[in-house]
């Protein structure tokens, strides 16, 4: 095994030096924090939360867009998978006061604070971190043919898995060992383009990511092939039926790449994963199972709903293509996406604003396996 580039994947390091403005915001979001545990500062995340702020002062018109948020955080070497964010921009002296007020996050374990001023106006991002896992150094670029073993623990999850997507588009599930609260898996990068290692756990609140990896095998620059991904000109879709067609549509090629058969669209597929998406924003939180509410299997059974299997994809962004794109970039949401087993999917969107006023959308992707075979009749879900 030959490893070219090797880094510590982790969000508690070395204190960061903060700017005199980014270390009094710190201190205002600190003490206005609605909990009681103090979240520690990570420098990985001041690292990301600088780049995201000097891209918003100089013009990003999407700065938190799930491209620009996943590429500054793997820049910065942050396995967390998605990170609560807030943007704003004020006046250098009112900004700590400001972000206070926006800041509501709760449970969150490490805390980054990046500020870039830019003319009169300082342009702020704080992105807060619940850790779920901590893992070892990990390689973040490779040699073709290269294996490397993933090691950690979850915290406060158990049952670790790990999938890894692969360059081509397919998904697969790695063998996980553990020992004690530790686990290991060996990961295997037989080919050059960008791989993708992801972590879950099952908690209180459902199956949950608790780390993505993104490894370049070959000569690619780390985070390059996320960049030139980035979808700069695209534009959202007018209103939600428009982006669940523009969606459906996406899937139904994802899987046709696979040799996988479309999906069928379903009404009652679609009115549960739109309560969950505006339970999800109400909430302000990605879970499969919302306070006072049941997870995908209950509320299957809630509707009448028969079914052999379900998968529920979760995500939020700056958009709904935005969103989509997130499940796409994570290898167990993309597994359910490929499972040849699925037939039926139903698609949840609700729009909202994040305290910093950005939009901010959570979509709900339930995928079933029926327990009774389909109608020929019906329609792929890409075509209604």
């Amino acid at each position: 095994m030959t490893l070219v580039v090797a880094a510590c994947l982790a969000l508690a390091t070395a204190q960061p030096a903060l700017t005199p403005l980014e270390a009094r915001t710190l201190e205002r979001v600190r003490a206005s924090l609605p909990q009681r545990t103090v979240p520690a500062l990570s420098g990985p995340l001041v690292e990301a939360a600088r780049a995201l702020a000097r891209a918003a002062a100089r013009g990003d018109p999407r700065p938190l867009s799930e491209p620009a948020l996943r590429s500054a955080l793997g820049d910065a070497g942050v396995f967390d998978p998605a990170p609560a964010a807030v943007l704003l921009s004020a006046s250098p002296s009112s900004l700590p006061d400001a972000m206070a007020d926006a800041a509501r996050f709760r449970g969150a374990s490490h805390l980054g604070i990046g500020a870039w001023i830019e003319g009169d106006l300082a342009w702020a991002v704080l992105l807060a971190s619940e850790q779920r896992a901590e893992i070892d150094p990990f390689p973040r670029r490779v040699v073709p043919g290269s294996r490397a073993t993933l090691r950690g623990r979850l915290l406060r999850l158990e049952g670790p898995r790990v999938w890894v997507s692969e360059p081509s588009g397919a998904v697969v599930e790695v063998p996980v060992q553990t020992e004690g609260d530790r686990f290991s898996a060996p990961v295997s990068f037989p080919g050059p383009g960008t791989w993708r290692v992801e972590v879950g756990g099952t908690g209180p609140r459902g199956a949950t990511m608790a780390a993505l990896l993104v490894v370049e095998s070959g000569a690619n620059l780390v985070g390059q092939t996320a960049r030139a991904a980035r979808p700069s000109d695209e534009v959202e879709p007018p209103d939600d039926a428009a982006a669940a067609l523009r969606i459906r549509g996406a899937i139904d090629e994802l899987r046709a790449r696979q040799g996988l058969p479309p999906l069928r669209g379903d009404a009652r597929l679609d009115r549960l994963a739109r309560r969950h998406a505006e339970a999800m924003l109400a909430a302000g939180t990605l879970a499969h199972r919302l306070d006072g509410t049941p997870d995908l299997s209950g509320r299957l059974a809630g509707e009448g709903v028969p079914f052999r299997a379900a998968r529920e994809n979760l995500a939020r962004g700056d958009g709904a293509l935005d969103s989509h794109r997130a499940t796409v970039g994570s290898p167990a949401h993309l597994a359910s996406l490929l499972d040849p087993e699925m037939q039926l999917l139903g698609l949840g969107i609700a729009r909202g604003a994040l305290p910093g006023g950005q939009p901010v959308v959570y979509l709900a992707e339930i995928l079933l396996a029926p327990r009774a075979p389909l109608p020929a009749e019906d329609a792929p879900a890409g075509v209604r």
